[in-house]
């Protein structure tokens, strides 16, 4: 090929490369289906991103940058699919920064992250056995690197945002882009953080709600909770610290809860008699051992025990409907839950779940939940012989 010819296809071909490249970009910009450029704003007109539920971590480090909130909920799908950001007890603007499977030191990082934008006044903390894993890491969407400050708070800088090349230019991401425009008949959207009902919808099946609590059966024989490494240490225990250390220095009320288990779950969790006894034990001792010079001390309210909403039965086999009112499946409860935890912590109701609990009344607490345990043990005892 003559020069004159090698050097003009060349220059056609970048040239078309170029217009490919700037084409992806320009389609993934405008589509945005991590909602991490221009998601809520006026004029976006997209109203459906399927995709943000696979990249939660990335969409919100950067949707929380521009939500000013006052107060921000943080935990795991527990508190992602239950606790509505708009509920009346919550200091508006609020935020739900849960991620699901997360542990404690995403929940410390993020909530540093956020507050590096606007400190809020109100953060709660929802708690379960299984974020406090010893062994446990970071989910694979997590990066460091996207959050505005390090582990020692310091500011992190970059020369271009973070995820800014890989959500513009990769292959992935215009897949997603095509993904989210033709999907734009089913609406999933993140409403301030919170998780779009529309994913929890295969729930309304019996089969799939019993197809799911024999998965969790199944994980909670084979991935028992570990509470220290082989060097005696648990890090998710740091990260907590961490977190009341920074709310008690920045005068941001702190109320921390412990999930309202479906009995089922509980009850493998109280199985050997010692495990949850000295977590929360643990719990509280952490909490009141960082909480020195908080203005507002850090508040702890257990949900935990048998009564009729957590014993709540599932479907049966051959049912074609699940009519449970209070929870999803035996891992996550309804937002009708949500709503009378944050009404019994924030606006003193009482919907006969929930008590605050100190070290003082640690021991009272857990000898209700040990004979709630014995009651509702007997009772399914009685059951089953009554059935013979």
């Amino acid at each position: 090929m003559p020069p004159a010819t090698s050097a003009k296809y060349l220059r056609w071909l970048a040239a078309l490369c170029g217009l490919l490249v700037g084409g992806a970009g320009a389609l993934n910009y405008a589509t945005d289906p991590y909602g991490i450029h221009h998601y809520g704003k006026a004029g976006d007109w997209v109203k459906s991103r399927p995709r943000i539920c696979n990249v939660e971590r990335l969409h919100k480090a950067h949707a929380v940058r521009t939500t000013q909130a006052e107060t921000l909920l943080l935990g795991n799908s527990r508190v992602l699919t239950a606790f509505a950001p708009t509920h009346p007890a919550l200091w508006q603007p609020a935020y739900n920064l849960a991620l699901s499977a997360a542990n404690i030191y995403e929940c410390r990082r993020y909530l540093e992250h956020a507050a590096a934008f606007h400190p809020p006044k109100l953060v709660l903390l929802g708690l379960d056995l299984w974020m406090f894993d010893a062994d446990s890491l970071p989910e694979a969407d997590f990066s460091e690197e996207r959050l505005a400050v390090d582990a020692d708070l310091r500011p992190q800088t970059h020369r271009l945002p973070p995820d800014f090349a890989a959500a513009l230019f990769s292959t992935s991401a215009v897949r997603d882009s095509l993904l989210t425009v033709l999907g734009r008949g089913k609406k999933v959207s993140y409403p301030q953080g919170l998780r779009d009902e529309s994913l929890l919808r295969p729930y309304l099946k019996p089969a799939h709600v019993l197809a799911e609590n024999a998965r969790w059966r199944r994980d909670m024989r084979t991935k028992p909770y570990d509470p220290r490494r082989p060097d005696g240490t648990n890090p998710q225990f740091d990260a907590l610290a961490a977190m009341i250390r920074f709310c008690a220095q920045r005068d941001i009320r702190l109320v921390l809860f412990i999930h309202p288990l479906h009995a089922e779950i509980l009850d493998t969790a109280l199985a050997d008699g010692h495990t949850y006894r000295e977590w929360m034990t643990s719990v509280l001792a952490c909490v009141e051992a960082n909480a020195q010079g908080a203005t507002t001390p850090p508040e702890v309210w257990d949900f935990c025990g048998f009564n009729p909403i957590t014993t709540e039965p599932f479907p049966q086999p051959g049912e074609t409907v699940n009519r449970m009112r209070y929870y999803w499946e035996i891992s996550h409860f309804r937002r009708e839950v949500g709503d009378m935890m944050l009404g019994t912590m924030l606006a003193a109701e009482s919907h006969g779940l929930g008590r605050r609990v100190t070290s003082a009344t640690l021991a009272d607490d857990l000898a209700r939940l040990e004979k709630e345990h014995r009651e509702w043990r007997g009772h399914l005892e009685t059951a089953k012989t009554t059935t013979r």
